[in-house]
């Protein structure tokens, strides 16, 4: 039981690690310019909404499909992501880029083990992201 609960942990804070510097960031820009800052500026302070609501959860949903379903995932994990925000954009959707991402990824990863090989030519780029491509016969 410790095991599971300690990768788990382990899962949750790769999703958050890569994305440190971000982190860090709005928190010098709140230091600087919010209205209690040490350099107050009214321009400067509507970004912290936005980076708080979109930026940092995408950033997360997209590390944890990255962590499950490679690039694919990352690409689906963002995107799902932006639904949830929509849903509500008031509310700070830290937790739910944490389970969409990896859900995501997970969910895209597990379509294209379903699809493989069952696409026609031409479509395998839609599913793996990567073609088959034959190389050029003849001179360069």
């Amino acid at each position: 039981m410790k095991n599971s609960v300690q990768r788990f942990g382990k899962f949750l804070s790769a999703m958050i690690m890569p994305n440190i510097g971000a982190l860090i960031a709005f928190g010098f820009l709140a230091a600087f310019f919010n209205g209690s800052g040490w350099i107050p500026h009214e321009g400067f302070a509507t970004i912290f909404s936005a980076i708080l609501v979109y930026l940092i959860p995408i950033l997360i949903a997209s590390t944890g499909g990255r962590l499950i379903g490679g690039e694919r995932g990352s690409i689906i994990g963002a995107i799902a992501v932006v639904g949830a925000i929509m849903s509500d954009p008031d509310t700070t959707m830290l937790m739910a880029a944490m389970i969409i991402g990896p859900l995501s990824g997970f969910c895209i990863k597990k379509f294209d083990q379903v699809m493989e090989g069952h696409m026609p030519a031409g479509f395998e780029m839609l599913t793996t992201g990567t073609a088959t491509l034959k190389p050029l016969s003849g001179n360069r």
